[in-house]
């Protein structure tokens, strides 16, 4: 999950469909799924109204308008404004969709190779997938970074100066333990959770497989990239085992 907003999450899909990983009548959809969440504008009224039959025009015709009313990039003009909001549109949709780190990186190096420095580590981190037998790193520290790049590149684009602190807290279910990597939200305070991870039921304690935990050790790696990419410090009160009364963050 990401931090977002039904603007964000429309101007995601008009972003999409202006390099063509969105279809027109996905925008019509996107239309009146802002409008039932509160974004609203007279043109966005207009889209979300159109016919599936006439998307294909409609879309094109109308997005000028709806852009200009509601402030977004219009995305079939070519500019550094444009293509950011494609980036992180390609970046926070794979999010999303939970994609694999790899075919993160691969989508993102196929739409936008190499020329675009906002995702221009992304690109790099699929060509290392490619060599994993000639170089000397792991698929598993590619896909850490390639975690912390995009959920660094959602978080700097989502919450700019609102980012507080990135922590992992401990929770539980019927299965057993797990490990929640949450964003920290200040102006006004709130919280987001980025990631989950869980490696396996709590019959591990009982045949001696923990300590240590290994979601606690990947969420500690992951998320302490994470808040040095992005300035803001990480908090992990109980990374040696769970407790999920630990203090939190803003206990601290």
């Amino acid at each position: 999950m990401i931090p977002d907003s039904p603007r964000d999450r429309f101007q995601d899909i008009i972003a999409l469909w202006g390099i063509g990983e969105a279809g027109a009548t996905e925008v019509v959809d996107a239309a009146c799924t802002a409008l039932v969440e509160g974004l609203d504008s007279p043109t966005l009224r207009i889209l979300a109204g159109v016919p599936a039959r006439e998307a294909d025009y409609d879309v094109r015709e109308l997005l000028p308008a709806v852009t200009s009313e509601l402030g977004l990039p219009e995305p079939l003009l070519q500019s550094d404004a444009s293509d950011e909001a494609a980036a992180v549109a390609v970046v926070a949709d794979a999010l999303r969709k939970r994609m694999t780190p790899r075919d993160l990186a691969w989508r993102v190096h196929k739409v936008f190779s190499h020329r675009l420095p906002l995702v221009a580590r992304l690109a790099e981190l699929d060509d290392e997938y490619d060599t994993l037998e000639y170089g000397d790193r792991t698929a598993q520290e590619i896909d850490r970074d390639v975690r912390v790049e995009a959920f660094g590149i959602a978080l700097t684009h989502r919450v700019p100066g609102r980012l507080a602190a990135i922590e992992a807290i401990w929770d539980g279910d019927t299965k057993g333990w797990m490990v929640l990597l949450q964003a920290i939200l200040k102006n006004p305070q709130g919280e987001v959770t980025l990631d989950v991870y869980r490696h396996g039921t709590d019959i591990r304690v009982f045949n001696g497989q923990v300590p240590p935990w290994p979601e606690a050790e990947e969420a500690f790696a992951i998320g302490s990239a994470l808040a040095e990419r992005c300035g803001v410090p990480f908090h992990f009160a109980s990374p040696d085992e769970p407790d999920d009364d630990a203090p939190r963050w803003w206990d601290a």
